[in-house]
């Protein structure tokens, strides 16, 4: 392997793993409310870390944070198959008083992520040509 080649190789192993239609910028700018839900799952676990239920959580979290830009990505492409991209630029969804409906829209990927993203990688991810 030549010097600097590491690093060619980790993006194309990434975009085999992140899929087609994703990008790393869509994916670490997607991660970020998951890992706010991950900082307040652990410093509650800090808080009495004996707790086994707390520890369950946390993992969760951890798996969820990580899986999260799959599993929004996942309702996009569902939600655009049955409306278009003006629907979703009307005031109700960029207004500041409909913040709230984006909460509730990352509060539910987050919460389904796992089978949500495993349904992406299922449908998006590429088999590798022999």
């Amino acid at each position: 392997m030549r010097p600097g080649s590491n690093g060619v190789m980790l993006v194309i192993i990434l975009q085999a793993v992140l899929g087609y239609e994703m990008t790393l910028s869509y994916y670490f700018r997607n991660i970020l409310p998951g890992l706010v839900c991950v900082c307040m799952s652990f410093y509650d676990w800090m808080q009495s870390s004996e707790n086994d239920m707390k520890l369950t959580i946390l993992i969760f979290t951890v798996v969820s944070c990580l899986l999260c830009p799959f599993s929004k990505k996942c309702v996009e492409s569902i939600a655009l198959r049955f409306t278009n991209k003006r629907f979703w630029q009307k005031r109700a969804f960029t207004d500041s008083a409909g913040g709230s409906l984006i909460a509730l829209f990352y509060i539910f990927c987050f919460i389904l992520a796992i089978p949500l993203a495993f349904i992406y990688l299922i449908f998006n991810v590429k088999s590798p040509e022999a």
